[in-house]
């Protein structure tokens, strides 16, 4: 992240990476939004850090804030969407030993982490999920 922009408490959209797990909340703490795509199921995956990460997400929101996440689902059920996301799926569980969670898997996750609500929107890529997690 660009550190001007940090510095100025004028800035109202940063881009950056970070683990959070080993960092701490850094640059999104007070965020009103973070936005993740297709980086947190490999983070899931584990309960503990499940919990840790989008803890620490949560925590570090303003209030109001939200996090979205755009990830895969393991073996989606709608029809149109089966076929890619089996295969997406097996994918990564053989080749790369991930669990993919379900989208109730997921769901599961961002309550077990305290968030107050989340919603979730397919985004027209076969498996693919927004989930929206609200403080």
């Amino acid at each position: 992240m660009d550190a001007s922009l940090a510095a100025d408490p004028g800035a109202f959209l940063a881009f950056g990476g970070q683990d959070v797990a080993v960092t701490g909340p850094g640059p999104v703490a007070g965020a009103e939004a973070v936005l993740a795509c297709y980086v947190m199921h490999d983070i899931v995956a584990d309960d503990r850090t499940a919990q840790n990460v989008l803890g620490t997400l949560r925590d570090a929101l303003a209030p109001g804030g939200f996090l979205a996440v755009a990830d895969a689902v393991s073996y989606a059920p709608q029809p149109e969407e089966r076929r890619f996301s089996g295969l997406f799926t097996y994918l990564h569980s053989a080749f790369m030993s991930i669990h993919l969670p379900s989208e109730q898997e997921w769901l599961d996750k961002f309550a077990t982490a305290g968030f107050a609500r989340t919603r979730t929107v397919p985004i027209g890529l076969p498996g693919g999920r927004l989930f929206v997690a609200s403080r």
